[in-house]
C-alpha cells in the first residue's frame, strides 16, 4: 500500500467524521432527551390519572402508553437526523399495525372492553357479580380478562368481551341484600296465620336487619300447595347463612303450628274392563 492510497483512507475517515459525528452527538443528546422526558411524561400522566381517582391499572396503563410514545418519537428523530426518511417507515409501522390488529381483533377486543370497564367501573374486585355467563367474586380486573373465585374456591377467568358482552349483575353494590326464600303449604292452612308463623320466625334470626322489616308473600296456587316466598335483608356477609336459617325455621315453625309442608301427590284413575 502506497503513501497515497494511505493518505486517500485518512481522508475517507476525516470526510466521514467530520459528516457523521456531529450527528451521532445528536443522536446521543436527542436520546438522553428522550429517555428523560420520556420519564417525566409517564410519571406525569400517572399521577393526573390517580388524581382522577381511575383505576390503579388503567393509571398505570397510561402512564406506560405515554412513555412509550415519547420513547417512538424520540426513536423517529434520531433516525430523521441520520438522513433515514422516516414517512416510509411510518407507513410501514401502520400496515404492520393493521395486520397485526387483525389477526388479534378478538384480543384487541378484549382489551378495548377491559379499557371501558376501567372507566366506568360497574364493579370492583372484591365485589360478587355474575357476568358472562359465571358468578363468583372479582379477585382482579385486568386489561384482557376478569378473574372471578367461586365461592367453593375455584378461580374462573372470563374475557372482557364477554364480561362486556351481556348483562352485568353486581350484587354487592349496597351494603344490605335481600334473601329470599319460598315455601309450600297446605291448601287447608289459612294465609294470614302462614304469614304471621314466618314472620316470627324471620324476626328470630339474629342476623336478619329488623329495621328494614320482613316480608311474606303469597305467590301462587300450586298443584299440591300454596306458595309463598319469605323476604329478608341482611349483611352480604351473612347471605348463605340467613338464607338456610329461613329455610329450616320455616320447616319447623310450620310443623310447630300444624301447618303442613305437603309433598306432590298425583291422582290416578284406573279404568277396567274393555269398551264393547
Amino acid at each position: 500500500m502506497d503513501a497515497a492510497q494511505v493518505q486517500g483512507y485518512i481522508d475517507t475517515a476525516v470526510t466521514m467524521v467530520v459528516e457523521y459525528a456531529p450527528r451521532v452527538l445528536g443522536v446521543v443528546v436527542i436520546f438522553v432527551i428522550g429517555r428523560w422526558l420520556a420519564s417525566k411524561v409517564g410519571k406525569l400522566v400517572g399521577v393526573a390519572m390517580r388524581k382522577a381517582k381511575l383505576d390503579e391499572t388503567l393509571s398505570r396503563f397510561g402512564s406506560n402508553m405515554s412513555r412509550y410514545f415519547v420513547l417512538l418519537v424520540t426513536g423517529l428523530a434520531c433516525l430523521e437526523l441520520f438522513g433515514i426518511k422516516t414517512t416510509s417507515f411510518v407507513a410501514v409501522l401502520a400496515a404492520a399495525g393493521f395486520a397485526v390488529g387483525i389477526a388479534l381483533q378478538g384480543s384487541l377486543g378484549n382489551f378495548a372492553s377491559g379499557v371501558m370497564l376501567l372507566i366506568f367501573r360497574p364493579f370492583s374486585v372484591g365485589d360478587v357479580i355474575s357476568a358472562g355467563g359465571e358468578t363468583g367474586g372479582v379477585v382482579s380486573l385486568g386489561m384482557f380478562a376478569t378473574t372471578l373465585q367461586t365461592p367453593d374456591f375455584k378461580v374462573i377467568t372470563v374475557s372482557n368481551g364477554a364480561v362486556t358482552g351481556g348483562n352485568i349483575t353486581n350484587y354487592t353494590t349496597f351494603p344490605q341484600r335481600r334473601v329470599d326464600a319460598g315455601v309450600g303449604v297446605a291448601y287447608d292452612a289459612e294465609p294470614q296465620k302462614v304469614k304471621e308463623v314466618l314472620k316470627k320466625m324471620l324476626d328470630a334470626i339474629p342476623e336478619v336487619d329488623s329495621s328494614k322489616g320482613v316480608n311474606v308473600v303469597l305467590t301462587g296456587l300450586g298443584a299440591s300447595s300454596v306458595d309463598y316466598q319469605m323476604r329478608a335483608y341482611c349483611e352480604h356477609a351473612d347471605y348463605w347463612t340467613v338464607l338456610e336459617k329461613m329455610n329450616e325455621g320455616a320447616w319447623y315453625a310450620l310443623t310447630e303450628a300444624d301447618m303442613g309442608i305437603p309433598y306432590q301427590t298425583l291422582d290416578i284413575n284406573i279404568v277396567s274392563g274393555s269398551a264393547s
